[in-house]
C-alpha cells in the first residue's frame, strides 16, 4: 500500500483517499517571466461601481498567506468560489517565486480537486536540501493571475479570477527542529513491497527456481510509507552486500535444514567472509505520495551466482525522527557462464578525468568530445622535491659544454605553490648559458601546477639569473601579496643598492648586487692619486638582454661599448690650492639603460670658484642606451642594467680623496606564464635600485675644507615583467607593477661647500601583457610604470605563442579512479584492426579506438604521438579501493603512419631511441591489472618542437576495451 503525506493543516492522512493519484498533476518547471507587482491581497470577491457583479472566479482563502514559519514540505492550499479548470492552472498562472526580486520559479507539483487548487513543492533528496523546492529562511511570493492576462486562472466556464492577487510567506530556518513536518506524526516509517523482480528484491526469501536475471539496468527498488529525511539515508545506513557465491555447477541449492527466514545464509555456496558491499549508486526520489530509494549497481548489473542481502536499518529517520522499522532482503542471481563486456569511454561524458593532475585537454572548448594534447608552454606543474628550487634548464637541455643554474628533476608530482609566509625562489649561482625550452633564453624555469600568493606574504626572486613561472593552472597575487624580482634589502633580502661614496684611499664601495638577472652596478673607484682623471667604473649589462654577454665599456674612454650599463663618471684631480674651491668635483655617473636610456651624470658650478672653466675639459658619466626587444613584446628575458660607479675627487698635496658612490643594479626579470587564468591583485616589482650617494664626511685641506666630492652612483635600470595567458588577465585597483628606474646617488649640500654630483636616474624597464583578446580587465584602475601610452616599455596585446620552442614539455590526461563494476575482471589488450568492425568478440579484428595525430603535431613518420597505461587497485570489503596499486603499465602507443586519422597501433612500450619511458614505469601488459576492480589511466601526447598553443596535438576520440569476468 501507498500511504501519501500531508496535504494541510485541514486535512488528515486519514482523508486523503487513493484517487489522489487520477487527479490532475501539472509539474511546475523552472519558467521565469516577468510580472507586475501588486499589493497582497487574499479571498473576497469584487463589483462594479455600479452595484453589478461581475463575473469570474474568486479566491476565497490561500491557508499560507502570510505566515513565516512554514515548513520546507508545506502544501500550498488556495480554496476558489467554484471548479478550476486543470488546463489554466500551470506555473505562468500560479507562480511560486523566491529571491530578492521574486525572480527564481520554485519546483513542484500543482493538484487539481474541483475548487481546490494545491501546489507540492519538490522534496529534497539531498542533505544538503539543494534540489528541494523549498530553502530555508527565505520570502516567497505568490501571484495569482487573474483578468485580463490571457493566461489567468479559470473556471469551468472559461471565466477568469476576478483580479491578479499577490501573497507572501516565509520559511522556518534551518535550525528549526520542525523545518519538515512528519508527514504521518507519530508512526515510523516502513518497507511497501514493490515489484518487478527486474528492479530487484520483491519477496524475502527466494524460491531457488526464481533467481533473478543478472542484465544490464539490474537495479533495487525500495518504497517506504512515507517521507524520510535524506540526511539519513546512505550507504552506511542502506546496506548492499553479497554474502555467499553459490556453487559453480548447480548454484544455489537449498540445504535440508535451511532456515527460510534467515536471509544471509541460503542454500549451499560458499560464504563471503566478511560480506562484500555490493557498489552501487543511491538515488533518493519523493514526493507526497511515495518515497523510493534506487541502488544501482555501479555495473549496471548484479553479481552472477550471488546471494545479495539489503537491509534497511533503524537509522533512516522520517521527518519526525521516528527510526525506520528495521528489515533485511535477500534474493540470489542466477549463476551465468563466462562474460565478456566492452567499457567504452565517450569523452565527452564517460571518462572521469582528474583536473588535479592533468595537463592535456578532455572535453575542453578546443577539444569537444575528445582527449587530446596540446602544447604545454606552462610547464607540466612539477617543480620536483622542493618547490624553492628550479626544475629547468639543464646542461642536458643545451648545447655541449652549456653551464647549467643547477636544477632538480622532476619527482612526479605536480605542486601547488601557496606558501603562508614570506619565501625566496632562488636562480642560482652562477650565470646560466644553457638555454631553457620555453623562450630560448638562458633564464631558469619553475614550473608549478598552481600559484598563490597570499595577502602578506611577499615572495622573493633572488640568484643571479632570469625567472621564468610556469603554472598549468591559475595565478593569483592577492591584494597585498608581493612578488619582488629587485633586492630591496628589507626582510633581509640582498641590498641591491649602490653604496655611499667614503673618504678613502684605498677601497672603494661596490656596486649593487643584482637579482633576478639584474645588471651589477659599477663599482666607484679609489681615491688613490694615479692621474688628473680617474674614473668610476661602469655597471654591467643585465642577463637576458640583448647585451647580455657582451663585455662592459671601459669607463670614461671615449666611445665606451656600453649598450645598457650606465658609464661611470670621470674623477677630478684637484691640483692647486691657490685656485680655491674646485668648481668641479667628480661628475655623477650615468643611469642604466633598458627600455628607455639611463640618465645623464650631472654637477653643479660651484658659486665661490675663481676659475669655472678650467675643469670642463672633464666628461660627466653618461646613461646606458635602450635595449631589448624594439617591439616591446619580450620574445626573451630581459633584464635591467646596472648604474656605473662615481668618480673620487683627489686633493693632491694631501693624497686623500672622496670617493664616489657606486651604482644601483638594474632590475631582474619574472615571467608570470599560466595556461589559465591570471588575477594579480598585489605587486609585482621589478625596478632598478638606486646610485651610492655621497659621504657627509669633510676632507680638511692646507687652505680650506671641502667635501669629499666624489660623484653619485648612477641607478639601475628597470628590469622585465611578463604577463602571459591564452585566457584571462585581470588586474586592479590594488595592483602595482612596476619597472622604474633607480634614482641616481645624490650629494650632500651645505652653505659655502656648493658641489652637487648626483648619478643620473637609471632608464624604465619593460612590461608585457598578453591574454586572449588583449582586453585585459582592470587594468584602468592599476598602477603600472612604465604604464600604457608611455612612449617605450609597455606592451600589451593578444596572446602570441610563437616565442615558446616546446621540447619535452608534454601534456597528460589522467583519469580519476573508475570502477568496472565486476568482481574479478580479466583485462584484454586492445586490437586495432582498421579493417575490422567497431564491436567484435576478442580475437577477431575489431576498431578498439579513433584516434589521430594531425600533421602540424606529427613527430614524423614511425615516431610515437601517444602513450597509454594504466594501474588498478583492488576492492576493499567496504567497497573502497585500496591504497595499494600495480603501478602504471604500458598498454600499447601509437605511431604516425602518414594518415592522420589510421595512426599505427603497438602494444608495449615504445622503443628508448623514440621517446624514453616515463620514470615512474612499472612494466608492460593490461593483464597485470587482472582481478582489480577499479583502474586509472594516463595518456601522454608527444608533441613535435616548435609547436603553438594552437597548433591541434594527437588525440582520442573513442576507446573501446574488453575484459571477461565469472562472479
Amino acid at each position: 500500500m501507498f500511504l501519501s503525506g500531508t496535504l494541510s493543516d485541514t486535512l488528515s492522512p486519514s482523508a486523503r483517499p487513493m484517487a489522489r493519484r487520477a487527479l490532475a498533476r501539472v509539474l511546475a518547471g523552472h519558467v521565469v517571466i516577468g510580472m507586475t507587482l501588486g499589493g497582497v491581497a487574499c479571498g473576497g470577491g469584487g463589483g462594479s461601481s455600479t452595484g453589478e457583479t461581475l463575473r469570474g472566479v474568486v479566491l476565497v482563502d490561500f491557508l499560507q498567506a502570510g505566515q513565516d514559519n512554514v515548513p520546507l514540505n508545506r502544501t500550498l492550499e488556495f480554496r476558489f468560489s467554484g471548479p478550476i479548470d486543470p488546463r489554466s492552472v500551470n506555473p505562468d498562472s500560479i507562480q511560486v517565486r523566491s529571491g530578492a526580486l521574486f525572480g527564481s520559479q520554485v519546483f513542484g507539483t500543482y493538484i487539481i480537486e474541483g475548487s481546490t487548487v494545491r501546489f507540492e513543492p519538490k522534496l529534497a533528496s539531498l542533505c544538503d536540501l539543494s534540489d528541494g523546492g523549498f530553502q530555508p529562511d527565505i520570502d516567497y511570493r505568490v501571484t495569482l493571475v487573474g483578468s485580463p492576462e490571457g493566461f489567468a486562472i479559470r473556471d469551468l466556464a472559461g471565466d477568469p479570477l476576478q483580479s491578479t492577487i499577490n501573497a507572501l510567506f516565509h520559511t522556518r530556518r534551518i535550525t528549526d527542529p520542525q523545518l519538515f513536518e512528519d508527514q504521518v506524526p507519530g508512526t515510523a516509517p516502513t518497507l511497501v513491497a514493490s515489484s518487478p523482480v527486474d528492479e530487484a528484491y520483491p519477496q524475502a526469501p527466494f524460491a531457488i527456481s526464481a533467481d533473478v536475471q543478472v542484465q544490464q539496468g539490474n537495479r533495487v527498488v525500495l518504497t517506504f510509507s512515507e517521507n524520510v529525511n535524506p540526511c539519513t539515508v546512505s550507504e552506511n545506513t542502506v546496506l548492499f552486500h553479497q554474502y555467499a557465491t553459490g556453487d559453480l555447477t548447480f548454484g544455489f541449492v537449498p540445504h535440508a535444514d535451511q532456515t527460510p527466514s534467515t536471509p544471509t545464509t541460503w542454500g549451499s555456496g560458499n560464504a563471503t567472509t566478511p560480506a562484500r558491499r555490493v557498489r552501487a549508486t543511491f538515488s533518493l526520489s519523493q514526493d507526497q505520495l511515495t518515497t523510493k530509494l534506487i541502488l544501482t549497481p555501479v555495473f549496471g548489473e548484479f553479481p552472477d551466482n550471488a546471494l545479495l542481502v539489503v537491509q534497511v536499518t533503524n537509522n533512516v529517520q522520517d521527518f519526525g525522527g521516528n527510526a525506520m522499522v528495521p528489515k533485511a532482503i535477500s534474493f540470489v542471481t542466477e549463476n551465468r557462464p563466462l562474460q565478456v563486456s566492452r567499457r567504452t569511454f565517450d569523452f565527452a561524458t564517460d571518462f572521469p578525468s582528474d583536473p588535479n593532475v592533468s595537463t592535456g585537454d578532455v572535453n575542453s572548448l578546443r577539444s569537444p568530445g575528445r582527449a587530446q594534447g596540446w602544447l604545454l608552454f606552462a610547464g607540466d606543474g612539477d617543480n620536483g622535491t622542493n618547490l624553492l628550487s628550479l626544475t629547468g634548464p639543464t646542461s642536458a637541455s643545451g648545447p655541449v659544454g652549456c653551464t647549467s643554474a643547477g636544477s632538480q628533476a622532476n619527482d612526479g608530482s605536480p605542486d601547488d605553490f601557496d606558501p603562508t609566509a614570506d619565501v625566496t625562489l632562488h636562480t642560482g649561482a652562477t650565470r646560466n648559458t644553457c638555454r631553457n625550452s620555453t623562450d630560448g633564453s638562458t633564464a631558469v624555469v619553475f614550473e608549478f601546477r598552481t600559484f598563490r600568493i597570499r595577502n602578506g606574504v611577499t615572495v622573493r626572486i633572488v640568484g643571479v639569473n632570469a625567472a621564468i613561472l610556469l603554472v598549468s593552472g591559475d595565478i593569483h597575487i592577492e591584494a597585498t601579496g608581493r612578488l619582488l624580482a629587485r633586492g630591496d634589502n628589507s626582510g633581509g633580502a640582498p641590498n641591491s643598492a649602490g653604496t655611499s661614496g667614503v673618504v678613502t684611499t684605498t677601497a672603494p664601495p661596490a656596486g649593487g648586487s643584482g637579482v633576478a638577472g639584474g645588471g651589477d652596478g659599477g663599482t666607484a673607484s679609489t681615491g688613490t692619486v694615479v692621474s688628473p682623471a680617474i674614473y668610476g667604473q661602469n655597471g654591467t649589462a643585465g642577463l637576458g638582454s640583448i647585451d647580455a654577454y657582451l663585455t662592459p665599456g671601459v669607463g670614461g674612454s671615449a666611445s665606451p661599448t656600453r649598450q645598457g650599463q650606465g658609464r661611470g663618471s670621470v674623477g677630478q684631480f684637484v691640483g692647486n690650492a691657490n685656485l680655491g674651491q674646485a668648481n668641479r668635483m667628480a661628475p655623477g655617473a650615468g643611469g642604466g639603460g633598458h627600455a628607455t636610456p639611463g640618465g645623464t651624470g650631472t654637477n653643479l658650478i660651484g658659486a665661490g670658484a675663481l676659475a669655472p672653466t678650467l675643469m670642463d675639459a672633464f666628461v660627466d658619466g653618461v646613461g646606458g642606451t635602450t635595449t631589448g626587444d624594439p617591439t616591446g613584446r619580450m620574445r626573451t628575458a630581459e633584464t635591467g642594467s646596472g648604474g656605473g660607479g662615481g668618480g673620487p675627487a683627489v686633493w693632491a698635496s694631501q693624497n686623500v680623496a672622496g670617493t664616489g658612490g657606486s651604482g644601483g643594479a638594474g632590475g631582474g626579470f619574472v615571467d608570470l606564464t599560466s595556461s589559465s587564468n591570471i588575477t594579480i591583485l598585489g605587486t609585482v616589482d621589478a625596478a632598478g635600485s638606486r646610485g651610492g650617494p655621497l659621504s657627509a664626511t669633510i676632507i680638511s685641506g692646507p687652505a680650506f675644507a671641502f667635501y669629499g666630492g666624489g660623484g653619485g652612483g648612477g641607478g639601475g635600470s628597470g628590469g622585465g615583467i611578463r604577463i602571459l595567458s591564452p585566457k584571462h588577465v585581470t588586474l586592479g585597483p590594488t595592483t602595482v607593477l612596476t619597472t622604474a628606474g633607480g634614482l641616481g646617488g645624490s650629494t650632500p649640500f651645505l652653505a659655502g661647500f656648493n658641489v652637487a654630483n648626483p648619478g643620473g636616474a637609471g632608464g624604465l624597464g619593460r612590461i608585457a601583457i598578453e591574454d586572449s583578446d588583449s582586453v585585459i580587465a582592470g587594468i584602468g584602475s592599476a598602477t603600472l610604470i612604465p604604464g600604457e601610452g608611455a612612449p617605450a616599455g609597455f606592451y600589451r596585446g593578444p596572446f602570441d605563442a610563437t616565442r615558446f620552442q616546446g621540447g619535452g614539455l608534454q601534456p597528460v590526461v589522467i583519469s580519476s579512479l573508475i570502477d568496472t563494476g565486476p568482481v574479478s575482471p580479466q583485462f584484454i589488450a586492445p586490437d586495432q584492426t582498421y579493417a575490422g568492425t567497431p564491436v567484435a568478440a576478442p580475437g577477431t579484428p575489431r576498431v578498439d579506438f579513433a584516434a589521430g595525430i594531425p600533421l602540424i603535431a606529427s613527430r614524423g613518420v614511425g615516431k610515437t604521438g601517444i602513450l597509454l597505461e594504466v594501474q588498478g587497485f583492488a576492492a576493499l570489503p567496504d567497497g573502497t579501493a585500496s591504497s595499494v596499486g600495480t603501478g602504471w603499465r604500458a598498454i600499447g602507443y601509437f605511431k604516425d603512419s602518414g594518415a592522420e586519422t589510421f595512426p599505427t597501433w603497438t602494444l608495449g612500450l615504445p622503443p628508448p631511441a623514440d621517446v624514453p619511458a616515463p620514470s615512474d614505469s612499472a612494466g608492460i601488459g593490461f593483464g597485470a591489472l587482472n582481478g582489480r576492480q577499479f583502474v586509472q589511466f594516463r595518456i601522454t601526447f608527444y608533441l613535435k618542437s616548435g609547436m603553438g598553443p594552437f597548433d591541434a596535438g594527437p588525440y582520442l576520440d573513442r576507446w573501446d576495451f574488453y575484459y571477461s569476468y565469472d562472479q
